[in-house]
């Protein structure tokens, strides 16, 4: 996975910690920038499940069991 969608992936994981656990301030903000790199997220892990089949199912698997 490329080091940039996992840093988006983090950041988007504290900011809904922060929105779900504690009282903010101000108001979440969503950008559209935000928006379009959510859907390019969206669309490169599309690709990656379209591109599974059963034998790398299963090296993953391996790999984490």
């Amino acid at each position: 996975m490329d080091s940039s969608i996992h840093e988006e992936i983090v950041a988007a994981k504290d900011s809904r910690i922060d929105a779900q656990y504690y009282v903010m301030e101000e108001p979440v903000v969503i950008s559209s920038e935000d928006v379009k790199k959510a859907r390019a997220f969206v669309l490169a892990i599309e690709e990656v499940l379209d591109g599974l089949d059963e034998n790398k199912i299963e090296k993953v698997r391996s790999k984490l069991g």
